[in-house]
């Protein structure tokens, strides 16, 4: 091997540890900002979305937050169920079959 083959080979190397050593603490001080920015949230929603996306489990976590727009839905469905409108599994199959053309 000649020098110069060798002086790359040791270039190259000395060049991807440092680029190691940057993602290491690129990766380092992202954790550490967001561990700040966490620590320094009030919303128990956006904490537990965060719980959620990393993997956290939450005791309750079978509690749904409707927006303003689904709650209304909601209520709207239940006045329809309560004044009679709405259809049977049986009547819903027959529309459904309706719509497809069967």
């Amino acid at each position: 091997m000649s020098k110069k083959t060798r002086w790359r080979k040791n270039y190259l190397l000395r060049f991807f540890v440092l680029l190691e050593k940057v993602e290491i603490m690129t990766r380092v001080e992202l954790k550490k900002r967001l561990i700040k920015r966490i620590n320094t949230l009030e919303n128990q929603m956006l904490l537990e979305e965060i719980c959620r996306v990393v993997g956290i489990p939450i005791e309750g976590d079978d509690i749904y937050y409707l927006s303003e727009e689904q709650l209304k839905a909601v209520e709207e469905a239940e006045r329809q169920y309560e004044n009679g409108q709405f259809l049977t599994n049986e009547e819903a199959d027959k529309e459904i079959k309706k719509w497809l053309g069967e």
